[in-house]
């Protein structure tokens, strides 16, 4: 495996893309300066060791997130089934404890299972919503999980860089996106107090106007659950391939 220069990133993950069959996006062009740094702001892969440093990231490891990044803009939400099965115990405490009727607790198990898939996908839909404000403002949204803990990002070539990190609910951070921001300067922002069930959207940063708002949130919702955009899945290889063959072009 080769290595590469910081500078070469950018024109290999164009050149990657374009072999993809996507538009190269200059919104995703700002996310690998920034993960050049200083300082170095490279994602971790999960269940994967791979090399923390941009200069050294492979074609393959940098269709990666590619994928992650064009997919998570471009890609339809929809509610996916609950994976595990449901505990059969569960309506043995709901007939004992809140006298559910034998005949309704199948029905009472499918509507909350439902309500899972819901919330599964409440956080994707959010920040969807949140880019179609922030990215008009010169922010850009780091989709796919881009940076590292880092949902929205703006002035990154600055000393007034924002990092921003969104969370539907207040009760909703977990432990190891706390101990990133600790000691960095990422905001982190939640649209709903779990405990007062009261909304949070005038502190939203970008959001001054009021642009973002509850109700455009659930008009945005409705809109998405009609969109019929779809993804042309290019194979990993076959987009290196084609990126090889443009390279051998090129050099020609």
């Amino acid at each position: 495996m080769s290595t590469n220069e910081p500078s070469e990133v950018t024109p290999r993950a164009e050149m990657l893309t374009r072999a993809y069959g996507k538009i190269w996006d200059q919104r995703f062009g700002r996310i690998i300066r920034f993960w050049e740094g200083p300082p170095k702001r490279f994602p971790v892969r999960r269940r994967r060791n791979l090399v923390t440093i941009p200069e050294s990231i492979s074609d393959i490891d940098l269709m990666y997130y590619i994928k992650r990044y064009y997919s998570d803009r471009e890609v339809k939400i929809v509610m996916q089934p609950v994976g595990t099965l449901p505990d059969p115990v569960v309506d043995v405490v709901l007939h004992a404890f809140k006298k559910v009727k034998l005949e309704d607790l199948e029905r009472t198990c499918q509507a909350h299972r439902l309500s899972m898939q819901a919330e599964n996908i409440v956080g994707k839909l959010l920040e969807r919503y949140v880019a179609t404000m922030l990215e008009s403002k010169g922010w850009v949204w780091c989709a796919g999980e881009t940076v590292r803990s880092v949902d929205f990002m703006t002035n990154e070539e600055t000393s007034d860089v924002k990092l921003l990190q969104i969370k539907n609910r207040s009760n909703s951070e977990n432990s190891s996106s706390s101990a990133v921001r600790r000691g960095t300067e990422n905001q982190m922002w939640f649209r709903i107090d779990s405990m007062t069930g009261q909304t949070n959207w005038a502190s939203l940063p970008g959001n001054e106007d009021g642009t973002c708002n509850e109700e455009g949130f659930y008009e945005f919702i409705r809109l998405e659950a009609e969109e019929p955009r779809l993804i042309e899945e290019v194979p990993i290889e076959e987009a290196i391939a084609q990126k090889l063959v443009a390279e051998e072009e090129n050099n020609r």
